[in-house]
């Protein structure tokens, strides 16, 4: 019951999000002296009680949108995460303008790394590191993944990053 009331509450923005590219011409006339846009940036907890035991898990969709030339600073991205996390699921991809439409190119190479820091002992940090393949103008990069909290009390700090023009 649970997952099909989930589900309608959200069927209309599936609808009307569904396969949607951003509109790159508005993008660029509105943001052109930027190099890129996130034109999607959506961060998702679910809290969920399982034999007495909270369960948390976060997710992350990303979309930034290439809106110049000076696409490299873009094409390398990592997940970050710990001990107190595990990664369940992540999927990352560029989509390529070809003509009208666009061309999906999925990432093929993740490189799992240890992230010490240099002023930490010991620091079980871990990093997931990928490049996106054919960066261009145009270009869009798609990350989505979720890691899952083995102790709720580590619960990443969110934040809006809403930019305020005074």
């Amino acid at each position: 019951m649970r997952v099909i009331l989930i589900f309608l509450f959200l069927l209309p923005a599936i609808i009307t999000n569904a396969g949607k590219e951003p509109d790159f011409q508005m993008l660029k006339e509105k943001y052109g002296s930027h190099n890129a846009v996130f034109s999607n940036l959506e961060y998702f907890y679910d809290f969920d009680v399982e034999k007495d035991t909270l369960k948390v898990s976060f997710s992350e969709k990303r979309q930034v949108t290439i809106l110049n030339e000076h696409s490299k600073g873009f094409t390398n991205d990592a997940i970050y995460y710990s001990s107190f996390t595990s990664l369940d699921e992540h999927e990352a991809y560029t989509l390529v303008p070809d003509g009208r439409r666009y061309r999906e190119i999925e990432v093929q190479v993740f490189k799992e790394t240890s992230d010490m820091s240099d002023y930490v002992f010991y620091d079980d940090s871990k990093s997931l590191n990928f490049s996106y393949p054919s960066l261009k103008q145009g270009a869009i990069t798609n990350l989505d993944y979720t890691l899952t909290y083995t102790d709720p009390r580590f619960i990443r700090k969110s934040f809006s990053s809403r930019l305020y023009r005074w």
